[in-house]
């Protein structure tokens, strides 16, 4: 459990996604981050389209959240949804769309507008802004693992995204 007031949740959440966009774009991976109202989307392609049986997307939902997993046990991340992503039943936000629950405009967001902070976000939000702002790269890879082939609580079968070490590594590549 991470106790946080709403103030602290906004904070951390920007700054999260800023890490997570940091590192992304110093391994070269193509990706792109929208606010969405109440939080961020942060859209990844993958280097290729994985095309799998039926009875083998789950290892691929597996093997996405095993990345993602990793992601947040690194770079110490409190804030990052791992259960909603790579769910196939889950929709990423359409970019300038209208959130009528918070009443804020969905919209893209820059490197720079991540530095400036969840109120200079939100204040960007009450008007649509046009575009999606993408940082080129290739795609991520992702190894595709059976889910039921590993031990999830042996050390030696973490996959490694990096050869960072933490937070503070990424930090110092601005």
């Amino acid at each position: 459990v991470c106790e946080m007031d709403l103030e602290e949740a906004q904070r951390k959440c920007c700054n999260e996604v800023h890490t997570v966009s940091r590192y992304l774009r110093h391994e070269g991976i193509n990706h792109a981050v929208w606010f969405t109202g109440g939080g961020f989307h942060i859209w990844v392609k993958l280097d290729k389209e994985y095309i799998l049986p039926p009875n083998r997307m789950a290892d691929l939902l597996f093997s996405g959240r095993m990345l993602i997993n990793n992601w947040v046990k690194r770079f110490n991340l409190n804030t990052l949804d791992p259960v909603v992503s790579f769910r196939p039943d889950r929709h990423i936000r359409i970019p300038n769309t209208y959130n009528f629950k918070r009443q804020i405009w969905g919209i893209p967001i820059t490197h720079e507008h991540l530095i400036e902070g969840w109120d200079y976000i939100v204040s960007k939000a009450q008007t649509p802004n046009p575009g999606m702002h993408l940082f080129e790269g290739r795609g991520l890879e992702i190894e595709i693992v059976e889910r039921d082939s590993i031990n999830l609580f042996s050390p030696s079968e973490i996959v490694s995204v990096s050869s960072y070490k933490s937070f503070s590594e990424i930090a110092r590549l601005e």
